[in-house]
C-alpha cells in the first residue's frame, strides 16, 4: 500500500474515507491514532528513510512544520558525520529486521533542527511491512534537557564526592542513603558499612538524643548547625560541626536531609592553647605587678632588718625576732623571683656557657636533693657547642625539674639528665620550633607519670597535684618562664606508671664564643674595702627604697645626690655632672624608665659609670628583658653588702 505523501495527517485529510473493511486502511487508522495519541515525536519512513508521516510533536522537535519534513529524508536532519551510518543501520535492519521487532531501541545520536542546531536525540526503530513493502517507525525524544541534567547530576555527585566535608543525605529517620568520601574518612567506616547505618549511630550517646530529639525535627522545618561528640569505628570520640538543610518535593513537605560537616578536633585543640595561651599571659601580667610591688616592699623590710642586726647585740632579746622578719623576708624574695619568671619579667644575663660542665657542676648538689633511692644518670653528648643562656637561670630550671621528677618517684627510681644536639628541617618545624641547629636538654623520669587530663595545666602558677604543704605549685611555672623568656621551648611527654621526659630546645646562639666579650674579673667577688668618697646619683620612684639606698651607700662614706623620676634626674645631672661618678638608677619608674634616662643624658661624662636596679621589667631595658653584655645590673630585693659590693665592684672596674 502506498501512503500519499503529499497529504497531511488526520482521518479528515486522507483523500478518501477509509475502507473498515480493507485491513491496510485499518493500519492506517490505527498508525495515525498511535502518532497523534504519543507524547513523543513519531515519524513514518519508508526503506530508504523517506518521511511519510510525522506527528506535532515531532514538528516541535524538529522545529519545523509537517509540509517541511515530509518527503524529505530523514537523513537531512542528521549531522553529516553520523549520517552515512545512520542510513547504513537503516538498510542493514530492513534486510535482516521482522515485522514487528524492534531492531534499533534507544540508541542515542545527534540529530539537527532546521536551523542548524545539533541536539541529541533517543531513537527507537520498528520495522512494518504494509503490502510487502518495509516501512519503519521512528520514535524520538529530544533529551537535550536531560543530558544537560544528567551533567549537572554528575557534576554535583562529583562536587559532593570531592568536598573537602563530609556529607551524607539521609530520609526522615535518619537512615544514611548517601554519603561521600571524606565522610567515610572521618569515620573510618567504608561505604558499604557506611550506608548500613542510621546517622545517629555515629554519635555518641547525648548527641545521639540531640539528632533524634532536636536535629532531625528542626531541619524539617528549617536548618540545623551547631557541634555535636562522634564517635569513629574505633570508638574514638570526636567533636564535630554539623549543619542541616532539608530537601523538599514540589509540595514543600521534606523528604531527605543533607548533613555536612568536619572533624574539628585540630580547632578545638588550636582553641584550647589560645585560651591556654590568654590565661598564662593574664596570670603573668598579673603575677608580675605582684611581684614589682612586692620587691620594693621586700627589699625595705629586709634592708631594715640587716640595718637592725648590724646595730644591736646578738644577745638582745629582739635580734632572734630580727633574724626571723630577715628570713621570711628571703622567703618572700624567693617566691617573688618564681613569679617573675614565671611572668617572664625578670632580667636575665646572658652568657656563653657550656652546658655539660653546667650539669657536671651540679650533680652532687642534685644528688644529695633527690636522695639515696633514686640513681641518678647524666647522659652527655661530647663537643656540644655553647648556649647562650643565664646559667643561673638554667639551674633553677634543671634544678625544679629535678625536684619535680623527684616528687614523682616516692618510691624510688631512675633520673637521667641528657643532652644531645639536633638539627630541625624546614618540614619538621613547628610554630614554637623553628628550623635550626638546637641543643635539647632531656630530664627523663621512671616515676607516676602525669595524666593526660591535667598536662595542660601543669605549667599553670599554683596548681599542684601533690599534697597540701609539699609543693607551691610554682616549680614548672618557674621552669616555663624562664625557658620561654629565653628564646627556647619545652616539650613534654608522659605515660601512666611509666614516666616523664620534659624536654628543652635551646637554639645555637647566632655570635661564637670569640665574638662575646664578657669581663669576668669585676664580677669576681670583693672583700677589700666597700666604702668610698665618690658621688653618686640615686634615681628611684619608690621613696621608701630610695631613703633605704640612700642611707646604705651614706653608711659607706658615699656623697649622694637623689631624684624621684628620670626627669628630675636630668636635672639633677646637668647641674652636677662633674661630680657624679655614678648614676645608680630604678629600671621601671612612671614617665621615664632607667634605660630613657640614660639615652636622655645629652652631656653625658665619659667614664661616668651606671648600674640599673629592678626586680622587674616591661621591656624597659630590652624587648626580651636580657641584658646586653657588659650592662651593669643589680636585682631587687638586694641586701646592704650586695648593694656596697656591686657599688665598688662597677666603681673600680
Amino acid at each position: 500500500m502506498k501512503i500519499n505523501s503529499s497529504d497531511s495527517y488526520g482521518a479528515d485529510k486522507m483523500t478518501a474515507q477509509p475502507d473498515i473493511n480493507n485491513l491496510s486502511q485499518k493500519i492506517t487508522v490505527l498508525l495515525n491514532a498511535v502518532f497523534y495519541a504519543s507524547n513523543d515525536a513519531m515519524l513514518l519512513l519508508d526503506k530508504d528513510a523517506s518521511i511519510l508521516i510525522l506527528n506535532p510533536v515531532a514538528e516541535k522537535v524538529f522545529q519545523c512544520t509537517d509540509i517541511e519534513m515530509r518527503g524529505h529524508s530523514f537523513s537531512s536532519f542528521i549531522p553529516d558525520q553520523n549520517k552515512q551510518r545512520f542510513l547504513s543501520l537503516l538498510k542493514h535492519f530492513a534486510l535482516t529486521s521482522s515485522e514487528g521487532n524492534t531492531p534499533l531501541d534507544k540508541m542515542e545520536i545527534a540529530a539537527k533542527r532546521t536551523n542548524g542546531e545539533i541536539f541529541p536525540m533517543e531513537i527507537s526503530l520498528s520495522v512494518v511491512s504494509i503490502d510487502s513493502e518495509i516501512f519503519f517507525i521512528a520514535t524520538i525524544s529530544d533529551i537535550a534537557a536531560r543530558k544537560r541534567t544528567e551533567v549537572e547530576i554528575n557534576m554535583l555527585a562529583h562536587a559532593m564526592r570531592s568536598i573537602s566535608e563530609g556529607l551524607a543525605i539521609i530520609d526522615l529517620t535518619g537512615n544514611i542513603i548517601f554519603a561521600n568520601e571524606k565522610l567515610y574518612d572521618i569515620f573510618n567506616y567504608s561505604a558499604s558499612e557506611l550506608k548500613t547505618k542510621n546517622i545517629s549511630q555515629l554519635c555518641t550517646e547525648n548527641s545521639k538524643n540531640l539528632f533524634e530529639d532536636e536535629i532531625i525535627p528542626s531541619t524539617k522545618r528549617k536548618s540545623w548547625t551547631g557541634e555535636i561528640l562522634c564517635r569513629r569505628k574505633n570508638n574514638e570520640e570526636f567533636p564535630f560541626s554539623l549543619s542541616t538543610s532539608s530537601i523538599a518535593d514540589d509540595a514543600g513537605n521534606p523528604i531527605l536531609i543533607i548533613c555536612v560537616g568536619r572533624d574539628i578536633t585540630d580547632r578545638k585543640q588550636l582553641e584550647e592553647q589560645l585560651r591556654q595561651s590568654l590565661k598564662m599571659e593574664a596570670i603573668g601580667q598579673l603575677a608580675g605587678g605582684v611581684a614589682h610591688d612586692f620587691n620594693n616592699l621586700l627589699i625595705v623590710i629586709s634592708g631594715y632588718s640587716n640595718n637592725l642586726l648590724a646595730a644591736i647585740d646578738k644577745e638582745n632579746p629582739q635580734y632572734k625576732n630580727i633574724i626571723q622578719i630577715n628570713k621570711a623576708a628571703d622567703r618572700a624574695a624567693s617566691l617573688t623571683r618564681q613569679l617573675l619568671a614565671f611572668s617572664r619579667k625578670q632580667i636575665l644575663e646572658p652568657k656563653l656557657i657550656d652546658i655539660n660542665h653546667l650539669i657536671h657542676d651540679m650533680e652532687k648538689m642534685l644528688n644529695r636533693l633527690i636522695g639515696e633511692n633514686i640513681m641518678l644518670e647524666a647522659r652527655l653528648e661530647k663537643d656540644l657547642h655553647k648556649i647562650m643562656a643565664d646559667p643561673g637561670q638554667i639551674e633553677t630550671v634543671i634544678m625544679n625539674l629535678v625536684v619535680n621528677a623527684r616528687d614523682a618517684m616516692p618510691e624510688g627510681g631512675r633520673l637521667i639528665i641528657s643532652t644531645n644536639s639536633t638539627e630541625i628541617s624546614e618540614e619538621n618545624s613547628t610554630k614554637e620550633i623553628k628550623a635550626g641547629e638546637y641543643i635539647i636538654l632531656n630530664i627523663c623520669d621512671s616515676g607516676i607519670g602525669i595524666e593526660e587530663s591535667i598536662l595542660d595545666r601543669i605549667f599553670e602558677p599554683f596548681y599542684t597535684t601533690k599534697e597540701k604543704g609539699k609543693g607551691t605549685g610554682l616549680g614548672l611555672s618557674t621552669v616555663y618562664g624562664i625557658v620561654e623568656q629565653s628564646g627556647c621551648h619545652i616539650t613534654v611527654d608522659s605515660q601512666k606508671n611509666i614516666g616523664t621526659t620534659f624536654s628543652i630546645y635551646i637554639p645555637k646562639p647566632d655570635i661564637v664564643e670569640e665574638e662575646v666579650a664578657i669581663e669576668e674579673t669585676g664580677q669576681t667577688l670583693h672583700t677589700g674595702n666597700l666604702g668610698g668618697t665618690e658621688t653618686i646619683l640615686v634615681v628611684e620612684d619608690e621613696e621608701q627604697v630610695r631613703e633605704l639606698v640612700i642611707e646604705m651607700l651614706e653608711l659607706k662614706g658615699y656623697s649622694i645626690l637623689e631624684a624621684s623620676n628620670g626627669k628630675l634626674a636630668i636635672d639633677v645631672y646637668n647641674k652636677n655632672r662633674d661630680d657624679i661618678s655614678l648614676i645608680l638608677t630604678d629600671v621601671v619608674m612612671p614617665e621615664m624608665g632607667g634605660k630613657k634616662l640614660i639615652e636622655n643624658l645629652e652631656n653625658f661624662k665619659e667614664g661616668t659609670k651606671i648600674i640599673y636596679m629592678s626586680g622587674y621589667t616591661d621591656n624597659a631595658i630590652d624587648e626580651q628583658g636580657i641584658l646586653d653584655p657588659g650592662t651593669e645590673f643589680i636585682q631587687k630585693p638586694f641586701s646592704p653588702m650586695d648593694l656596697v659590693r656591686k657599688v665598688r665592684i662597677v666603681l673600680d672596674n
